[in-house]
């Protein structure tokens, strides 16, 4: 039973971080990525996302998402709320992959001798 705890409790970190690092980081690069968020960040109007490229010394890139409402056209700022909404959806999304995977390894039976039984003599 304490070792269903601690896949849990392990995993569900593992999963956050790495939910959050892909909806920012990959999010950045490809906004289109953050486009799961876009029904939960902007149910009342269009989801768009602007990208801007800076170059000077080194490349910088921007991604800004908005949020266009259908009625009055006014253009909203909504990339944090899309980063978070988008971190959480990645991570449950990798969360239900590493349980299973470790549900699937600690299905695998271990090849190490029980250890009640004698060792094995040689001949």
């Amino acid at each position: 039973m304490k070792k269903t705890g601690l896949y849990f409790g392990c995993s569900s970190v593992i999963a956050l971080f790495i939910g959050f690092l892909f909806a920012s980081a990959v999010g950045a690069l490809f906004p289109i990525v953050n486009k799961i968020a876009a029904p939960l960040v902007c149910s009342h109007g269009t989801f768009q996302t602007q990208q801007d490229i800076y170059t000077y010394n080194d490349q910088l890139v921007t991604s800004t998402a908005f949020c266009i409402d259908n009625k009055t056209g006014e253009k909203q700022d909504i990339s944090t709320p899309t980063i978070l909404v988008a971190g959480l959806i990645d991570s449950v999304i990798v969360f239900i992959v590493v349980i299973i995977a470790l549900l699937i390894l600690d299905a695998i039976p271990s090849r190490k001798t029980p250890p009640d039984s004698p060792p094995k003599k040689s001949a």
